[in-house]
């Protein structure tokens, strides 16, 4: 058994807040990306989880990368699974609603689906 498999939601919401509330490497490194551009969102949202070249940093966590995984499918389909919260077969955590960030629009999702589509080139 994957030792996530027993983490509740609770403790999973735990795990993550502290690194949504943390200041992205972009405001902290010296770039000046606004915090609401797509390599921001990305960092401040999504790398904890997915990592720096999107094959995920933790077991189950979907790669980004991968020829025939996740960004293959529809805008339509990433933004539900984004904006919802998801969970991959075989995950034993569940992505959550838009990656544990209330604020997040569906334009700023919109925009971090074609950042990660032309970063990650499935």
């Amino acid at each position: 058994m994957p030792a996530f498999a027993a983490i509740s939601a609770v403790d999973q919401s735990q795990a993550i807040e502290p690194i949504q509330q943390a200041p992205s490497p972009a405001e902290t490194n010296g770039q000046n990306f606004s915090k609401r551009s797509a390599p921001a969102l990305y960092e401040r949202n999504c790398l904890a989880c997915h990592g720096v070249d999107g094959t995920g940093l933790m077991p189950g966590v979907p790669d980004l990368a991968d020829p025939n995984g996740p960004l293959t499918q529809s805008d339509r389909i990433l933004m539900t699974r984004i904006i919802e919260g998801f969970s991959s077969p075989g995950s034993p955590m569940a992505m959550p609603a838009n990656g544990g960030n209330a604020s997040l629009t569906e334009q700023d999702v919109s925009n971090l689906i074609v950042y990660m589509r032309a970063k990650f080139k499935p």
